[in-house]
């Protein structure tokens, strides 16, 4: 029995020993000079802060520059109206047509019976056209493959509404012509009365990209 009392003894005062022992480096670590922890913070918290800092001014440096480079380098976009490539007298060839403009009268001013009027705003230009099949029997024309064109790049297609009240043998819609066959007729473009630089694009059939005649109309 006393054996194994001072056995517990020796145990527990090992025990206590080694509480102690943790105790003790616990409060060496604790005990770290306030004046040395924090210069290291500081010089820590200073380096990174400086480090923040440049990254963000050479960052912006460089946006700024990429912006200006942008900017100088971006031409500014211009529209500008097909070129005119033909008189208004000439007689031009595209999609195996051959197209003359007989007249051309603006502003238009129908029948006071017709159904439609043009408005103040955009009168109508009238123009009388002559075809002809000139490539391949049994070609379609049709007023769809004309427009008009301003100075400012404004198009207009032909009025369909306008068109329809023209009569029926005077008017140029959409024909089937052999080869050799000719049509006469008119088509009807409803424009801003203040337009300039009128021009008519003869497009064609569609998928046809050869160049596309421009007649100077004069108006």
């Amino acid at each position: 029995m006393k054996s194994d009392v001072i056995l517990r003894a020796t145990v527990t005062a090992a025990a206590v020993a080694l509480v102690a022992t943790a105790c003790s480096s616990s409060g060496s670590k604790a005990a770290t000079p306030v004046g040395a922890g924090s210069s290291s913070v500081s010089a820590s918290s200073s380096s990174s802060a400086g480090a923040v800092s440049s990254t963000a001014d050479a960052s912006s440096s460089s946006s700024a520059a990429t912006d200006a480079a942008s900017s100088s380098s971006s031409p500014t976009s211009t529209v500008t109206a097909p070129a005119i490539t033909n008189k208004v007298t000439d007689t031009v060839t595209h999609s195996g047509f051959k197209l003359k403009i007989d007249t051309r009268t603006f502003p238009f001013k129908p029948e006071a019976s017709s159904m439609f009027q043009p408005t103040d705003d955009k009168p109508w230009l009238d123009i009388h056209l002559e075809v002809t099949n000139v490539g391949e029997p049994d070609r379609a024309f049709s007023m769809v493959d004309l427009e008009v064109v301003d100075a400012a790049n404004e198009r207009f297609v032909p009025s369909i509404v306008a068109s329809n009240d023209i009569p029926k043998e005077r008017k140029l819609g959409l024909v089937n012509l052999k080869t050799g066959e000719v049509e006469t007729g008119e088509v009807i473009f409803a424009v801003p009365k203040d337009a300039k630089g009128l021009r008519l694009v003869f497009t064609g059939l569609v998928g046809d990209m050869t160049p596309k005649p421009v007649l100077d109309l004069g108006l």
